[in-house]
């Protein structure tokens, strides 16, 4: 059965993972679980705070009290500030150790030859796993005479931070974070900023990239195993060696190697659009798309018609809406998983494409990334498969191979001429 472990940059699809950088993943994967549980919690109370204060902006247009929301929005206030606190002290508590076993990790990380025979395997993409999304907008205003712009994208860093985490996990999650903060950076340096509307979904595909036929070439993992194992080497030169180890039935293997024999995928859209000139309204606005982008009715349109994305209906509803606002804006957007063939407006031939970028253009970009996730044609892993190799699996498959009239034809992989 295959064992599944998180996603790590230095891991690839039918490559060797040794137990060395195998167990340090693992490690930092038990380090860390406690601290996304705090911060899931505390992202969820968040979301809630945000959910009821907008409600309480609705109801105060109506002319109803909001006398119970408040003691109740008192009451979350201080959920969210032990949440927090709960938090802080699990990452620092973790986080001193995953650091010393990160440094652990990229000193024992070796790039070996894959023994998968590439020519007789194939990369299947399989609905192993599920479709999942986490839409969400918001609008943060940046008064330049009491704010500094350093908090500024530091708010947003964290907000976007923790609405891609819940498919890439804490790592990867800050990176986009990251460069999300360089980005409004760079704006608020350049530009006269009044507010920034932070559009960002996540989802997982169901669709899995599995090697499916998985064939070894058993000759390369050997060598793989000597080179690993230097004083455990298999002797494929030498039968009697060879069926000595095969036909042991108390040896166990306890040092083993394994190879990625399939990935989960998952992928993220932020986009986030610099508003220029003062626009008291946005906040509105930002209300209204975020009725308008919930992520259930995206699920619900998929049951009823079959259909994943956004339409044009959907698509023609938030450009009008933010038509309707009379401001100049730029926009970024920031993708993991998917790179995005359309960007720039129509008949900009001859600017560059931060210039020609819009709102227009953005609306494209996520209706190409909403087509291209149902369709499974793209992703970044978030898990792996393995299969696990041992030094009386690999004299097995040689005596299966080169002695079949004497030994039973034992197979691990999916070879038919085994």
């Amino acid at each position: 059965m295959p064992t599944s472990i998180p996603y790590d940059p230095s891991l690839v699809l039918m490559g060797v993972v040794t137990e060395e950088v195998l167990k340090t993943v693992e490690e930092i994967s038990k380090l860390r679980a406690p601290v996304d549980a705090a911060r899931d919690a505390l992202s969820s109370l968040i979301s809630s705070k945000r959910s009821l204060t907008m409600t309480k902006a609705e109801l105060r247009n109506l002319n109803v009290g909001t006398d119970a929301l408040d003691a109740e929005l008192k009451k979350l206030n201080e959920a969210i500030e032990s949440a927090a606190s709960t938090y802080a002290a699990a990452e620092m508590t973790a986080e001193p150790q995953m650091m010393q076993l990160r440094q652990k990790m990229h000193l024992v990380h070796k790039s070996i030859e894959s023994p998968v025979d590439s020519l007789r395997s194939e990369i299947k993409t399989m609905p192993l796993a599920a479709d999942t999304i986490n839409m969400d907008v918001q609008y943060f205003s940046f008064d330049s005479n009491s704010q500094k712009s350093a908090a500024y994208s530091a708010q947003i860093a964290s907000y976007v931070s923790g609405a891609v985490s819940s498919v890439f996990g804490a790592e990867m999650s800050k990176k986009v974070g990251t460069a999300a903060s360089g980005q409004v950076s760079r704006q608020v340096g350049s530009h006269s900023i009044d507010g920034t509307l932070v559009l960002s979904v996540s989802c997982t595909h169901k669709k899995a990239a599995i090697v499916a036929p998985f064939v070894l070439h058993v000759e390369k993992a050997i060598k793989v195993w000597n080179g690993l194992f230097p004083s455990k080497k298999l002797d494929p030169t030498s039968a009697t060696s060879m069926m000595k180890y095969a036909m042991n039935e108390s040896q166990e293997d306890k040092e083993k190697f394994s190879i990625i024999s399939g990935t989960t995928l998952g992928s993220s859209f932020v986009a986030m659009v610099h508003v220029l000139n003062p626009s008291g309204s946005m906040e509105a606005t930002a209300m209204s798309m975020q009725r308008t982008m919930n992520a259930g009715s995206c699920f619900a349109n998929m049951m009823v018609t079959g259909k994943a994305g956004v339409d044009a209906k959907f698509a023609s509803d938030i450009k009008n809406l933010l038509s309707q606002q009379n401001m100049q804006s730029h926009v970024t957007v920031l993708t993991m998983g998917m790179a995005p063939t359309t960007v720039a407006n129509e008949g900009a031939n001859e600017v560059t494409i931060e210039e020609a970028i819009d709102v227009n253009s953005m609306m494209r970009v996520l209706d190409e990334y909403m087509k291209r996730t149902a369709e499974g044609a793209s992703g970044v892993p978030i898990n792996y498969y393995l299969r696990d190799i041992g030094r009386k699996m690999l004299a097995q498959m040689w005596a299966a191979k080169y002695q079949p009239g004497k030994f039973m034809n034992i197979k691990y992989d999916d070879d038919d001429d085994a």
